[in-house]
């Protein structure tokens, strides 16, 4: 089978998509990707592995838009394509023309719908419309499906992971408590609320670091800027750490004691999937995607939306866990992430919609 694979970055393709693609070449299918240029270390990599890849130069949407559309046709032309898989609301929308000229072979992955599609009802009434007739569609979480789905799509609960990779390791409970925050350093992913449950934590005399590895966002007007991590750093000294952006947070998720996740919506977040196989519990919001990666008490604590004080006072009840009654809540973590974050499982759940 002749399968394509269209995706908005080279970057985001190897990182979220190497093991599928892996998966999908050691069963003797043929992978082609078409994709935006943002990373040519991404584009080398998937091209060792056996990847035909064909990707267009960053630029703008209109331009993007045209761009993806010929190689996506010219691809499927070419190569004699049986199933193109398109990943992300954006990419879709940017290769619409293509993709719904191709839709009887056209898998829509859903991972996120973004801001514009959780307060615009008009808008998400447009990607509804525009994404149902033909298309087999997959979800990442049930609240998209609720917003777009229909009776015959899946959800498949994440992308999952490799877990060969992780090894169950008894975590003790440090003596400075150590939190990780992990996204772009913007109001929707929750870095705001992060500080203020450093601050409050801090407030009660609590012996805690925060973590933080993402980097500022100026396009985004909600985003930190540089003057006010300088303010921060000077408020909080060394308990609070900014890394930038990490590629690889895995030995730094083995090392917390905590995730901290306070976004206000997700597909379905990795590295919460990525914290659990570590052994390590998530504090999230209930909102989407967030809510379906964590079982409250299982593999982490979920309070209610913006309720900083809650979420502060839920830490301080996990900082004064007995290092027993920790390493009992990191081993369900765990357990959890094997039951259901195999990325094998996934594999398997997509290969029978091929």
């Amino acid at each position: 089978m002749n399968i394509l694979i269209v995706q908005n970055s080279a970057k985001t393709t190897w990182s979220f998509r190497e093991y599928p693609i892996r998966r999908l070449i050691d069963n003797g299918h043929s992978v082609s990707v078409v994709c935006i240029h943002d990373c040519q270390e991404s584009i080398d990599k998937l091209v060792k592995i056996g990847v035909n890849v064909v990707s267009l130069q960053p630029q703008n949407h209109f331009k993007k838009a045209l761009g993806l559309t010929k190689l996506v046709r010219r691809v499927v032309s070419e190569h004699d394509i049986d199933v193109i898989m398109c990943h992300f609301v954006t990419t879709f929308l940017l290769a619409y023309p293509a993709l719904w000229l191709f839709r009887k072979k056209t898998i829509l992955f859903i991972e996120g719908l973004g801001t514009l599609l959780y307060r615009s009802k008009a808008f998400a009434k447009v990607v509804r419309l525009l994404a149902k007739p033909g298309f087999r569609r997959v979800f990442m979480n049930n609240d998209e499906y609720r917003i777009l789905g229909s009776g015959e799509d899946l959800v498949l609960g994440g992308i999952g992971l490799d877990l060969n990779k992780y090894t169950l390791q008894k975590k003790h409970k440090k003596a400075l408590f150590s939190m990780v925050f992990a996204g772009r350093l913007i109001s929707d992913k929750g870095i705001y609320e992060a500080v203020e449950i450093l601050r409050g934590l801090l407030a009660r005399h609590v012996d805690v670091q925060l973590d933080i590895f993402g980097d500022i966002y100026p396009a985004n007007p909600t985003s930190l800027s540089k003057e006010q991590l300088d303010i921060l750093k000077r408020e909080f000294g060394d308990r609070i750490q900014f890394h930038g952006y990490v590629s690889d947070l895995q030995d730094e998720l083995v090392k917390a004691d905590l995730l901290l996740l306070p976004s206000r919506h997700e597909g379905f977040p990795v590295v919460v999937m990525e914290a659990s196989a570590s052994g390590t519990p998530s504090l999230v919001f209930d909102v989407p995607g967030c809510r379906d990666a964590v079982q409250n008490g299982i593999n982490g604590i979920v309070v209610p939306l913006g309720d900083v004080a809650l979420a502060t006072k839920k830490v301080a009840d996990l900082i004064d866990l007995s290092d027993k009654e920790y390493q009992a809540f990191s081993e369900r973590c765990v357990v959890y992430a094997r039951v259901n974050y195999d990325a094998n499982d996934k594999f398997n759940a997509v290969s029978r919609i091929l």
